[in-house]
């Protein structure tokens, strides 16, 4: 399925889904969707909340997600931040169906923002003779977490990501 053809509500499901896949690792994980978080400066509405404990350590991780065909820019990054600033929050990942420009990453890298270009990719199948649809879902994705270090595979966990973070506190 063609990520364009994803209404932004239906990509946001689509990574919510994937960090769902990706619990095995952690205690007490939950995911929310939009939910409402209050910080000292007003509320905000987040794409996805991932809570959840990790080597006894509780942790909360903002997600932003953006359906957009073009490269995301430095401003969004910038209000991500500003976000996970005002919230306390542990983590801020954005999660994009298109790549970053280089404004973003160099932002993102040195506000410690992960970065990940994410589709979930349906694979058609045809015999010679009769075409047959198979919908096995392949995550495409591609990112750069907060060092810096490129990330490019088929599935790849968040949560190590994660754990690099902690380790290093």
């Amino acid at each position: 399925m063609n990520p364009g053809e994803l209404t932004p509500v239906e990509y946001e499901l689509q990574v919510k889904e994937y960090i769902e896949s990706h619990t095995e690792t952690v205690d007490e994980f939950r995911v929310t969707h939009l939910e409402k978080l209050a910080a000292s400066d007003g509320e905000f509405e987040i794409d996805i909340v991932a809570r959840f404990r990790f080597l006894g350590i509780s942790w909360l991780a903002i997600i932003e997600c953006k359906r957009y065909s073009r490269p995301i820019e430095r401003k969004i990054v910038m209000e991500l931040k500003a976000k996970r600033d005002a919230l306390g929050a542990d983590k801020a990942i954005l999660f994009a169906t298109s790549t970053f420009q280089t404004g973003a990453i160099e932002y993102a890298q040195r506000h410690r923002i992960a970065l990940c270009h994410f589709q979930k990719v349906l694979v058609e199948c045809f015999s010679t003779h009769t075409p047959y649809r198979i919908d096995y879902p392949i995550y495409v994705f591609d990112g750069i977490d907060a060092h810096g270090q490129k990330i490019t595979r088929e599935r790849d966990c968040l949560f190590d990501m994660l754990a690099r973070e902690g380790a290093k506190r």
